[in-house]
């Protein structure tokens, strides 16, 4: 099917809340109108906008952190980032997370692009960046849910971990892989 033969979207015929947390996530069952006139329910998880950013330091190596995910109940690697604030642009919630979770700051970002965590349930939207130019700035000022540590490391590294299975979440796993990806096709690296 090309693009200019592609359906018209499904209609929500009905939206019910079944769990609100905010600012953390909703639960939401939404009857939806499928084209051949059926109906069916579907299940999402809507949370808020976040960032994550991949930070190179000025001689190539990444930034990286080590923190518990009280999620899996384990510790994992990962790039900095989270929750975009409301009226927040995501390259500034970038810069304010990459600063309060490693030290660091980014002399400049370059948007690699904007990903839904799940097609199906929402899950959020990731916005991510390339940090180039990161260099410490400060200690990071963590708040009082957050563990982790700073880990600088180089490539061959960042990969090694990546395939180990370091690092347990989808985002973080994208994250690391797009931002090397789009790091390897800047017109510099190549």
């Amino acid at each position: 099917m090309t693009d200019a033969k592609r359906p018209a979207a499904w209609s929500v015929l009905d939206r019910q809340s079944l769990l609100a947390c905010p600012p953390w996530l909703e639960v939401v069952r939404e009857r939806l109108a499928l084209p051949g006139g059926d109906t069916a329910d579907f299940f999402k998880v809507e949370m808020p906008e976040f960032t994550q950013v991949l930070p190179v330091t000025p001689d190539g190596k990444l930034v990286l952190i080590r923190g518990y995910r009280p999620g899996y109940h384990d510790w994992s690697w990962g790039v900095p980032g989270g929750m975009i604030e409301p009226g927040e642009w995501p390259e500034v919630a970038a810069q304010r997370e990459l600063l309060e979770e490693t030290g660091y700051r980014a002399e400049s970002l370059r948007l690699v692009g904007r990903y839904g965590v799940d097609g199906n349930r929402g899950c959020g939207r990731m916005h991510l960046f390339l940090g180039l130019g990161a260099t410490p700035v400060a200690e990071p000022d963590l708040d009082d849910t957050e563990e982790m540590m700073v880990r600088i490391v180089d490539v061959a590294e960042a990969k090694k971990r990546l395939m180990a299975g370091d690092f347990c979440g989808l985002p973080e796993m994208a994250s690391l892989a797009m931002g090397l990806w789009a790091l390897e096709a800047m017109p510099e690296n190549k």
